[in-house]
């Protein structure tokens, strides 16, 4: 989590449009998993199932376009507006955590809930005049919908627990190159200097590959509460 905190200083910093950026994300982590995984030996000693298997690629769809929906957001409003917003995704994990895990929800945590999301509000700066359509350009709802995408990908991951993490990864970063790639416009990466190139190649490699690597290796270890409270970045 200490390295997520980065991403947007990143992102900001590859100088490209949400969809290409997440394109490059998902192809440099999936270059390195995939080495990483050869050369590890790992890929021998997989358990393939067919139902894992599949509940890993429902968790990479959210997880490819919770990072869309966050980099939109720091596209149509200020990044601490989006990232604020985009830190409801704990509660909301501990909110359907309580349903598809019955984990149980104490008093402490309703009222820590409450306060977080009373908090957001206040800090996201939404004019209540406003309707609904002049909202979305503020940037908060692709935030709301980063969160939402985040919590669902997050216990969703949960309850991988014989694929590997490199396997996991893998197979979900690869899935987002197959979506992204009718979507994004080519001419965006012509006008890349070396320095927007490097941090786009470093968001794939550290903010993805190595991060989510350790991510999802952890998941199936931790409950949903400890989970939600390492995952405020």
């Amino acid at each position: 989590m200490v390295v997520f905190g980065s991403i947007a200083l990143f992102a900001e910093m590859t100088n490209l449009p949400s969809f290409e950026l997440v394109f490059i994300r998902c192809l440099s982590a999936t270059l390195f998993l995939g080495s990483c995984w050869l050369i590890s030996g790992q890929y021998r000693n997989e358990e393939w199932n067919s139902k894992e298997v599949l509940q890993t690629l429902a968790c990479g769809i959210f997880l490819v376009f919770n990072w869309v929906f966050i980099f939109k957001s720091f596209e149509t409003t200020s990044i601490t507006v989006a990232i604020s917003v985009h830190n409801l995704a704990p509660v909301l994990m501990l909110l359907l955590g309580s349903v598809f895990y019955r984990e149980k929800l104490k008093i402490k945590s309703v009222f820590s809930i409450l306060l977080c999301f009373f908090g957001t509000v206040f800090i996201s700066d939404i004019d209540f005049s406003a309707s609904f359509k002049e909202l979305l350009p503020v940037g908060v709802l692709w935030a709301l919908a980063g969160a939402l995408f985040n919590a669902f990908m997050t216990l969703l991951g949960k309850g991988i627990t014989k694929l590997s993490p490199y396997a996991t990864t893998f197979l979900q970063t690869g899935l987002g190159i197959m979506i992204l790639f009718p979507f994004i416009q080519m001419g965006a990466f012509s006008i890349l200097t070396f320095g927007n190139w490097t941090a786009a190649i470093a968001t794939g490699i550290i903010h993805t590959g190595i991060t989510f690597l350790l991510f999802f290796d952890s998941l199936r270890f931790l409950s949903t509460k400890v989970i939600s409270i390492v995952n405020v970045k």
